[in-house]
């Protein structure tokens, strides 16, 4: 069976998520919030706009972005927790759903196929090789793209809607990310970095007190992505994570006065990979014969650049993983509309010419197996098109 009428039949079986599917998901909240702010060039849907009506009349929107926080952890709350009772919507993440083109797409209102936020390592044409870009970092050797005269306005292809804010906003962030690129990009310069989430929320609190304008307030936190990477989805640390943002969250509003409307939500869900299903493609292995430039994506998504050599590889390939993952071309990722309705020509130069698709839990490494226990071994991922790595909360609650 053809990989493209696999992929139909993953997603009609409930296996998969297809991500044109019409759901609210990161480019539906940034048109809402874009409108909210007064800038009202995207063009809106029925998603942001039932979405706009909820905090539009406000004076002052919160929006909490809650890296890794997927759909299997709110189900698992008490329904009478603050998220899991304020959760308004299940929405879906783009795909590839990770940070970055996820960020990439709240920022920009567009999906990956524009902006070229591609996952964890991103080819560039211009460098010939692939980057990490919420390091700002050349993947092989982290080297600093600014030193390569690598700037995001030449690697990603859409302008942040923040420039066009007609209101008071503000970006806090966790203190080690105050000086990314990508970071300063994505404020557009408006950034206060803090300590932890509580901090975060005072300053938050304060901001709102003391202002007579409208305002808009983006905070980012980590923990939970950084956490459940480490030690998993069902792990005492991550449960502990997740209690913590709880508490945080119920003492806050206990103590806030005045009217604020709240959105929480995230970038994507998580995994765990059990170790018999992650594929170690080791530096001997034939494989390797076949590729000729440097592998970008991530475990769950690896983009390859074959050449000649793809009919060879793909045969091979195909004979040992069809079981775990899908081989897909360019075409088949525009046809499929996984990046969004259309894809930029920059966009399908960081594809290659081979896309490997993990059918589910399975992951795969094209590095050897010591350097992979050491330095990049993770028990939970994300990337792919799961419904616990595509679906996020979307939590609204008014005071």
């Amino acid at each position: 069976m053809k990989n493209i009428e696999t992929f139909h039949k993953l997603v009609k079986t409930g296996s998969l998520v297809a991500p044109l599917n019409h759901q609210t998901n990161q480019i539906s909240i940034a048109h809402a919030i874009s409108h909210f702010a007064g800038n009202f060039t995207p063009t809106i849907d029925k998603n942001a706009l039932e979405l706009l009506e909820q905090f539009d009349s406000s004076d002052h929107l919160l929006m909490l972005l809650v890296d890794g926080l997927g759909m299997n952890f709110v189900n698992r709350m008490s329904q009478n927790s603050f998220i899991r009772s304020n959760l308004w919507k299940t929405g879906n993440s783009v795909f590839p759903s990770s940070t970055g083109p996820n960020l990439l797409s709240l920022s920009t209102g567009t999906w990956p196929g524009r902006h070229g936020d591609l996952g964890w390592k991103t080819y560039l044409d211009n460098i010939k090789e692939p980057a990490t870009l919420l390091k700002w970092e050349r993947s092989r050797d982290s080297k600093n793209l600014l030193d390569l005269n690598v700037r995001p306005d030449s690697v990603f292809l859409e302008r942040p809607l923040v420039v066009e804010y007609k209101l008071d906003y503000v970006f806090l962030v966790p203190k080690e990310y105050q000086n990314s690129p990508v970071t300063q990009w994505i404020s557009n310069g408006r950034m206060m970095p803090y300590d932890n989430l509580s901090d975060a929320l005072y300053m938050a609190k304060n901001r709102i007190k003391e202002s007579k304008d409208r305002t808009f307030t983006y905070i980012y936190w980590s923990d939970i992505d950084f956490v459940t990477h480490q030690t998993g989805c069902e792990s005492f640390e991550t449960a502990s994570k997740l209690q913590y943002l709880e508490n945080t969250l119920v003492d806050f509003f206990n103590n806030m006065f005045g009217e604020v409307s709240f959105l929480l939500t995230s970038d994507h869900g998580h995994m765990d990979v059990p170790e018999d299903k992650r594929i170690i493609v080791r530096p001997d292995d034939p494989l390797n014969n076949f590729i000729n430039n440097p592998i970008s994506g991530e475990e769950k998504f690896v983009f390859l650049y074959l050449g000649d050599h793809r009919e060879k590889f793909v045969d091979l390939f195909m004979d040992r993983f069809q079981d775990y993952f899908m081989v897909l071309s360019p075409e088949d990722i525009l046809d499929l509309s996984l990046l969004g309705p259309d894809v930029k020509d920059e966009v399908n130069i960081r594809l290659g010419d081979t896309v490997l698709l993990s059918k589910g839990v399975w992951a795969i490494d094209f590095r050897s197996y010591d350097s992979y226990k050491s330095e990049a071994y993770m028990i939970s991922n994300h990337g792919g098109l799961t419904h616990d790595e595509m679906q996020i909360p979307i939590v609204y609650y008014r005071t």
